[in-house]
């Protein structure tokens, strides 16, 4: 998370979404300094903010979860710069987290899991991540797919005139455009039930070549009970944590 009291913005970092980048142009080049940690949610920020704090400008990336999730795949069958190995941290409550990222690693480089497999090891759990959770504050977002254009404009809505156009930073190892993961039925049916929500909430659209797909109420009703149990252990679980 990064903040700038000259001009009034938070930047909240939301993982594998160009996040780093952007806060490294912030504190580099824009009077932004890091608070708490780096992928603290927007709660955690209000129960430390002033009252004038709590009125700057807000803003936090997100990214097709489509190719968000053939990034986290790549991220772990390569151990992005070992992450999966060196940096795990099995004490406290940094454990919840990390034993999920060594499951999974784990199925990846020991057990060979394809793409598919990935996906299906966890199909049942609708995705979500940090971008929805917006509480009482209307949170600007920047969409990954147009990284550069999007922090450029909210630049300017902040009152900022842009210096340069933003490097890139921490990409992911042997990436090949994230839809050829996606060649087989059986992975289209699983991101349809697993993205369908996130993706009609950020208004992702779904490959002109797909299949027709419309969300049912019961995945709707399923996002929305296992969001609103993320609002609350997203802020809990992660009070006191540290960003690997």
């Amino acid at each position: 998370m990064v903040i700038s009291h000259k001009y009034k913005y938070l930047f909240i970092e939301n993982g594998q979404t160009g996040c780093t980048a952007i806060r490294k142009e912030l504190i580099e080049n824009y009077d932004g300094v890091p608070i708490l940690r780096k992928h603290s949610i927007y709660s955690e920020f209000l129960n430390i903010a002033s009252e004038e704090e709590k009125e700057y400008f807000v803003f936090i990336t997100v990214r097709n979860p489509l190719d968000k999730a053939v990034s986290s795949y790549l991220k772990y069958k390569n151990d992005h710069r070992n992450r999966y190995t060196d940096r795990i941290n099995l004490r406290g409550r940094q454990a919840i987290i990390d034993l999920r990222h060594l499951y999974h690693y784990k199925n990846i480089s020991k057990k060979n899991y394809s793409f598919k497999d990935y996906l299906a090891s966890n199909k049942w759990l609708p995705y979500d991540d940090m971008s929805t959770l917006k509480f009482s504050k209307d949170i600007r977002t920047i969409k990954f797919e147009n990284l550069n254009n999007d922090f450029q404009q909210v630049l300017q809505e902040i009152g900022i005139e842009p210096i340069r156009d933003l490097p890139k930073y921490n990409s992911t190892e042997s990436k090949s455009h994230y839809l050829d993961f996606y060649t087989d039925d059986v992975v289209k049916k699983i991101a349809f039930q697993k993205f369908g929500v996130f993706m009609k909430y950020w208004d992702y659209q779904w490959p002109k070549t797909w299949p027709k797909y419309n969300i049912s109420n019961y995945e709707k009703i399923k996002w929305n009970f296992f969001h609103s149990i993320r609002k609350y252990t997203w802020g809990e679980f992660r009070k006191g944590l540290k960003d690997a």
